[in-house]
């Protein structure tokens, strides 16, 4: 019977496939002669099987780059070629549903550079790219398989290894056919196979036996089961199969490369996928480590890089991907998974749908940026990565401790098992490090503490370390310097070791008696605030020092092989009382005063586990805290007063105040100055002489002389100095440890009187000399001798002292310090110099504060002759020191006013800035940042002035020069928007309630920290943004500056601004004075001038007739301006009985009183404002039946911006609910199409519809006559019937609130108010016209003098309302001329005065009865209206969903038709 078969077999292979074979899918695969297409060959044949995925044709050119494939992927047919090295493959997908069990034919043709695939009826082509379009050679060429490769193939020898990985066809094949080279088709021979089934039975039809989920499948020699899918193994799937569990200590993970780098193959084609699953199971107690990577590894493809990257981040799981349209983050929120229990991650990807499930929940569910949906694969990295500073996602991991097992990558039809395959040692996996295989082992933790200030310590019993040792730990900082860890020896300076970061690097320093060795054992930056992963492994006089991934070795100094230390291990710092002078010269921290800021966890020394958080509490140190959390930068907040310098720390703000006047955690305590006359000094003195290789050394001087000493170092024993002297009006530093002097010179013109600073730093050889900030001199020290040696320090001039001083000299860290003249016996270098006259303050030393310290008298061995200086500021800040809200900076003896957020200049803010006006030709000025000094920002401010109509523009943007970071101050609709995106999405503020295109001119305030922002115009309410989730937030590589547009893609200026800009300043840069300078970096386009006069509004008469409001396609004539002379217009629409009458008057300047009151009329139906003007009102008598006037005054120009605040909350200040549809750096909906022009009517504007009612003939009252105050005050000035404040209900603010305009055609209208200020409301109707367009909130600027004119608010009153009020009845009004205050204006000379008195009468009477049937209809239908909710899509479209929106301009009044948008596109809700 063998006999036979094998005969079979050998005939099977060595004659012509006339008919089709059946492959079992279980380790199956048949090997035809090669294929040799050359440029216009073809290939076809026939399939039919049930599987949605398996490989069905495969063919190399012997391991290079060139490839064929042809698979099924979710029952689609994929055909995959690459001819070009270092190009992509050519992706062609064809059919549907192609695994229903039928036949189905598939061609592929190949004509010169295009390829095309014929599936059935249906084909795709595409072009090759490359030059060389040939198919490898026929000679290295492989041989076509079908169905499958064989299971030893090496991959190595694969173009594309991953076609090893793919399912095989189990099914039926047949008419494959060849076509070389153009020549006719041909049918191959089979060479070899195996899995190839001689009959067609289903054996599992009837008999399955596989169990726990195996898949039968049928084979000639009966069913078999495939148990890969499953826990299981075995003939039937009976077996458990043994966990699959890893443990990772932190410096080991998995990976694979298939790129050229790679070790697999010299090409090395990606994995592209359009769907994965990264599948495992996780257990931990770390919170921050990386869990899963994979991506692309070509490093210049930038911003397109393509990956996906799973990591705990703070206990939580943070997922990353990216597909070539940028970053999408997306996180668990504050749910914590580092319990050290088993947790099942699965992370899905649908295309660009992403999925998270914890625990067979769903966690979170997002949509990644972009249109592009396949994500190209060549590097995996499972439990850890290399570090990798090309790949931003990379260049700081930190690896994972714990366990893990069933770690599963899914990319399509690819199915890789992790952990198995490093199991059966497959050669596509590389273990890095011992990763401990089969068992999960129990790791050692301990809790995390935080040291949050430079004093706290712990005590550890000393490192037993003689022979061999190990130290383990993970710290997380961002600050550059710090002490880790220091124990010492037996002897004093001798045997010891320490950790310490200095400048951001971490340094190991040991002794074994023969002297000390310092090296560097972080290759990058270790306080970028990531954990980092420390372990010490010391042996004999050498040892390894690893960090994070990377392993330094060292080797000490001599022939010692032993550590003998001592006394303690101390953690986080040094006791003070040790004194610096006993600690070793290499210690630079614990000589500068650096404690270690920061957060420590997981101490383990010589396997044994310390557990921190209980020494702690143990030893009661103050400044430890039992947690760790980085919070949120303080820097923008602005907390170093007095001009000091914010740096941020771990948890707290560092000022840097040397450069003031002042010192303290703020900057806020005033430091003691010493005034030297040139006979007095300050000296200090030690017991024991200090020897230091590093200095940091500050001081602030003033003199008029032109020589003096500042300070000298000196020792009893050498000539080691360092000495600072004021020379010839220059600052001179001269520096000797024993091999001759370097002399630094800095400054110019010092001798001013003037207050000046003065910086000294010396590392080793290398010293600097900083003066006043920004004149910096560099030097190295010549010989080979590194050390300082002090025994007396000299500032001011050199003292006579006979005897040294004793005390407490441990605290200052030095043997000898004085001040004020040279010690004449003193042995210190013998250059003549003259004695110092002027004052000194802020003298610090290696962190010690001598002025301080001697002037509270609490150290004893400071001699002190010089007079401490009484004198305080001449000038002191106050509220109104600085003009238009310029921030006061206070200095010694008088203050500056930053005007950078102001839009004005000058020395108190009070002058404007330079200014451009840009006219009617697109204009545009460009600010171009240098290539190397392109900033990166997390903090950024803007603030400007400005005057325009226009209702569509761009004032300004900022753009990066190698992202899609961005900030664009635009207006839209008359709103004015900042709208920013830091590489996440875009994030719109803006200023939603008042309209901004008015001709007036407004002052703007923009800061960003991070993601979250907020911004002011003038003096209303700062609006915030603070998106959720995890955001980006930091601005990169800044470029361009555009001021009045932007650039568009053909280079032309896009959106361009028509108005007056001035001040324009951001980040401390003033674009607009450069350009008036001529800076090189400045290009000026189109029509601009400079314009004289900023902030005086343009005076315009108003509009004739005056017509229903305008649409928000003309809002540049929202606002009307007053003018000088009075006029009168009557506008008559089509319907007769509709009538506006409009006055504008010249009006007199008034004063108002702060804080208005809101009180209830009952006999007008009108808002009565209590606040009184300080100068008379004009009387006036109008007849109409509810015409509501402002009459406004003229504006003098501005010099100081005050503000009246109500006592209530007026209107919500965030505006995250809003949707922006301004122009950004790309559109991020789902479809194309949805990408319109930028158009501005996107935003719905809270403005109140403002309609014409009936009225009857108004009349003018003879000049002087006046109406009796009825009023409860007894002076009603700016009360009455002419003010709009009166018909409000007692209720609170959010009930008056209205979100959006309704319409009513059953309901008795009622007049709405909509409040907008202390002192502007406007009023609505529900009976509005739908055809009318919405009209801006009218919001004059909160000034005393504003040239506003009359605004008319007319209520719509029913036809029965107009019948019950025939007798048209007369009204007492009192006519304000401050703006917020509404008042009325008799027309009508001829009116007489008994009318007045008849129809007074009558008018009370029933306008007290309307005024209540109106008051009471308004509290029933704001009380029971509801706020709506709105929803956010992709298109950022925003709808009411409660009512349809009225169509713009739209006769109909139909709702507009929605923007086209896909199904699904609706993200997020809010009500």
């Amino acid at each position: 019977m063998a006999t036979r078969f094998v005969i079979f077999f050998v005939l099977l292979c060595t004659v012509e496939l006339s008919v089709g074979i059946t492959l079992d899918g279980k380790d199956s695969w048949a090997k035809f002669t090669k294929w040799n297409p050359c440029q216009n060959g073809s290939l076809k044949f026939d399939f039919k099987t049930t599987q949605l995925n398996a490989l069905l044709i495969y063919a190399d050119d012997g391991g290079e780059f060139d490839f064929f494939e042809v698979k099924l992927v979710g029952g689609v047919v994929w055909l995959r070629v690459n001819l070009a090295r270092e190009q992509l493959p050519v992706v062609l997908k064809v059919g549907q549903k192609l695994s229903d069990n039928k036949w189905h034919s598939i061609e592929i043709n190949r004509a010169d550079d295009r390829v095309t695939l014929l599936v059935d009826k249906e084909k795709q082509s595409n072009k090759l790219p490359g030059d060389d379009l040939n198919f490898g050679s026929l000679e290295t060429n492989s041989f076509l398989f079908v169905g499958g490769l064989p299971i030893g193939f090496e991959l190595s020898s694969l173009a594309l290894p991953s076609a090893l990985f793919e399912p095989r066809h189990r099914g039926d094949i047949r008419n494959l056919l060849y076509s070389n080279c153009s020549g006719t088709y041909r049918r191959p021979l089979m060479l070899d196979a195996h899995g190839v089934r001689t009959n067609g039975l289903d054996l599992c039809d009837k008999n399955n036996p596989c169990q726990n989920g195996g898949i039968c499948i049928s084979t000639d020699t009966g069913a078999s089961c495939d148990c890969s899918k499953t826990d299981f193994m075995g003939e039937h799937c009976g077996i458990a199969k043994i966990p699959s569990e890893a443990t990772f200590f932190g410096q080991q993970y998995l990976s694979y490369d298939l790129s050229s780098k790679g070790k697999l193959s010299s090409r090395g084609s990606p994995i592209l996928s359009s769907n994965d699953e990264i599948s495992l199971y996780f257990k931990t107690k770390q919170a921050n480590a990386l869990l899963f990577y994979t991506g692309d590894s070509n490093v210049n493809a930038g911003d397109s890089h393509d990956f996906i990257k799973i990591a705990l981040e703070n206990g939580g799981i943070a997922i990353s991907v990216n597909l070539g349209y940028g970053v999408f983050r997306m996180n668990t929120g504050d749910e914590r998974f580092n319990d050290n229990t088993w947790h099942r991650l699965v992370a899905r990807r649908e295309s660009r749908q992403i999925s998270i499930f914890l625990d067979g929940e769903r966690k979170q569910t997002g949509t990644a940026t972009g249109t592009f949906s396949m994500l190209s694969s060549t590097v995996l990295y499972v439990g850890g990565a290399p570090v990798d500073k090309n790949i931003e996602q990379l260049k700081a991991v930190v690896n994972f401790r714990g366990c893990l097992k069933k770690v599963t990558y899914r990319a399509d039809s690819i199915t890789l098992e992790i952990i198995e395959l490093v199991r059966n040692k497959h050669s596509l996996i590389t273990v890095h490090g011992d990763v401990l295989l089969n068992k999960c082992e129990k790791l050692h933790y301990s809790s995390p503490i935080t040291f949050s200030t430079t004093t706290s310590f712990l005590k550890a019993p000393k490192w037993e370390a003689k022979h061999s040792g190990t130290i383990s730990f993970q710290f997380q900082t961002n600050e550059k310097n710090g002490l880790l860890m220091y124990n010492n020896g037996r002897v004093a300076k001798s045997d010891f070791f320490a950790l310490e970061i200095l400048e951001g690097y971490l340094f190991l320093i040991i002794d074994l008696g023969s002297g000390a060795i310092k090296e560097k054992v972080s290759k990058g930056i270790v306080n970028d605030g990531k954990p980092h992963k420390v372990f010490v492994n010391h042996s004999g006089k050498t040892g390894t020092v690893t960090v994070d991934t990377e392993e330094v070795s060292y080797t000490a100094k001599g022939n010692s092989d032993e550590l003998n230390l001592e006394g303690i291990l101390f953690i986080g710092g040094v006791d003070s009382t040790e004194g610096t002078y006993m600690l070793p010269r290499e210690l630079w921290t614990a000589m500068l005063g650096y404690g270690y800021i920061g957060c420590l966890q997981d101490l383990i020394i010589n396997g044994d586990v310390f557990h921190l958080e209980q020494m702690a509490k143990h030893q009661k140190v103050a400044g430890v805290i039992h947690e760790c959390h980085a919070t949120s930068p303080e820097c923008p907040n602005r907390p170093c007063l007095h001009s000091g310098v914010c740096q941020e720390g771990w948890n707290r703000f560092i000022c840097d105040c040397s450069a003031t006047s002042y010192y303290g955690p703020a900057c806020n305590k005033v430091a003691a100055t010493l005034t030297f006359d040139g006979t007095q000094h300050m000296k200090v003195e030690m017991p024991e002489e200090s020897r230091t290789e590093a200095e940091d050394i500050s001081l602030r001087f003033k003199t008029k002389r032109l020589h003096g000493l500042l300070f000298v170092t000196a020792s009893g024993k050498t000539a080691d100095k360092i000495e600072l002297s004021v020379d010839n009006g220059r600052v001179r530093l001269d520096i000797n440890l024993g091999s001759g002097t370097q002399t630094l010179y800095g400054g110019v013109g010092l001798t001013d009187n003037q207050w000046h600073t003065i910086r000294v730093k010396r590392r080793l050889k290398a010293i600097r000399l900083e003066v006043d900030g920004n004149d910096i001199a560099n030097g190295e020290i010549t010989g080979d001798e590194t050390l300082l040696r002090v025994n007396n320090l000299f500032v001011g001039s050199v003292a006579n002292s006979e005897e040294q001083m004793q005390g407490d000299a441990s605290l200052l860290g030095l043997k000898n310090v004085a001040l004020g003249k040279r010690q004449n016996d003193d042995p210190t270098p013998k250059r003549n110099q003259e004695p110092f006259v002027g004052q000194i303050q802020q003298f610090i030393f290696n962190n010690n504060r001598f002025i301080e310290m001697a002037k509270s008298g609490k150290i004893s061995n400071i001699e002190l002759t010089a007079v401490f200086s009484e004198k305080g500021p001449e000038e002191i800040c106050k509220p109104d020191a600085c003009d238009h809200g310029g921030r006061c900076i206070q200095q010694w003896d008088s203050f500056t006013c930053d005007c950078d957020m102001t839009s004005y200049t000058g020395s108190r803010c009070s002058e404007d800035s330079v200014a451009y006006r840009f006219g009617d030709t697109p204009s545009l000025i460009t600010y171009t940042y240098p290539d190397q000094k392109q900033p990166h920002t997390k903090n950024d401010q803007i603030a400007l002035g400005f005057r325009t109509g226009e209702i569509d523009a761009v004032l300004m943007r900022i753009e990066s020069g190698n992202s899609n970071d961005y900030l664009e101050m635009e207006l839209v609709s008359g709103n004015l928007f900042v709208v920013y995106n830091m590489g996440s999405m875009d994030h719109p503020v803006g200023e939603l309630f008042h309209i901004v295109n008015d001709t007036k001119y407004h002052v703007v305030r923009f800061t960003r920290s991070g993601p979250n922002s907020t911004i002011q115009v003038d003096n209303w309410a700062k609006q915030t943004k603070n998106p959720e989730g995890n955001q980006l937030n930091v601005f990169d590589n800044q470029a361009r500056i555009y001021i009045g547009g932007k650039k568009g893609n053909d280079q032309s200026i896009v959106r361009p601004f028509k108005g007056v800009l001035s001040g324009v300043v951001y980040n401390h840069l003033r674009i607009l004075d450069l350009a008036k300078q001529g800076d090189e970096q400045i290009t000026i386009q189109g029509d601009l001038r400079e314009e004289t006069d900023p902030d005086q509004s343009v005076t315009t008469k108003s509009p004739d007739p005056p017509v229903i409001m305008p649409s928000s396609t003309d809002t540049a004539t929202h606002r009307m301006q007053s003018t000088q002379t009075e006029e009168t217009t009557t506008t008559k629409s089509t319907t007769p009985t509709t009538t506006m009458k409009m006055t504008t008057q010249k009006a007199t300047t008034t004063t108002m009183k702060p804080v208005p009151t809101v009180k209830k009329d009952v006999e007008t139906t009108s808002v009565v404002s209590t606040a009184k003007p300080t100068t008379r009102t004009t009387t006036t008598t109008v007849k109409s039946t509810t015409t509501v006037k402002h009459i406004s005054k003229p504006k003098a120009k501005p010099r100081k911006m005050t503000t009246t605040q109500a006592p209530v909350k007026m209107i919500p200040t965030t505006t995250d609910e809003f949707i922006f549809s301004g122009e950004s750096s790309g559109c991020v909906s789902d479809d194309e199409e949805d990408c319109g022009s930028g158009a501005t009517d996107d935003i719905i504007s809270p403005t109140p519809t403002i309609t014409i009612i009936p009225s009857t003939k108004v009349t003018k009252k003879p000049s002087g006559s006046k109406e009796p105050c009825d009023d409860d005050d007894n002076d009603c000035n700016g009360s009455g019937s002419g003010s709009i404040m009166g018909i409000l209900p007692e209720t609170t603010t959010e009930d008056l609130f209205i979100s959006s305009p309704e319409t009513s055609s059953t309901a008795a209208p009622t007049p709405e108010l909509v409040q907008t200020s202390p002192d502007k409301m406007a009023a609505k109707s529900t009976t509005a016209n739908p055809n009318a367009e919405p009209e801006p909130e009218y919001s004059p600027k909160d000034t005393a003098t504003s040239t506003d004119s009359p605004l008319i608010i007319t209520v719509n009153m029913t036809e029965e309302v107009i019948k019950s009020t025939t007798s048209v009845f007369h009204s007492s009004q009192t006519t304000s001329r401050t703006p917020g205050n509404i008042g009325g204006v008799n027309e009508n000379p001829d009116e007489t005065e008994g009318d007045l008195n008849l129809f007074l009468i009558i008018g009370i009477a029933a306008g007290s009865l309307v005024a209540l049937l109106i008051l009471a209809f308004i509290i029933y239908k704001v009380r029971k209206r509801s706020n709506g909710s709105y929803k956010i899509d992709e298109g950022k479209n925003y709808q009411d969903s409660k009512e349809p929106l009225q169509a713009n301009g739209d006769g109909t009044g139909k709702t507009p038709s929605p923007i086209k948008t896909k199904k699904g596109d609706v993200k997020e809700w809010y009500v």
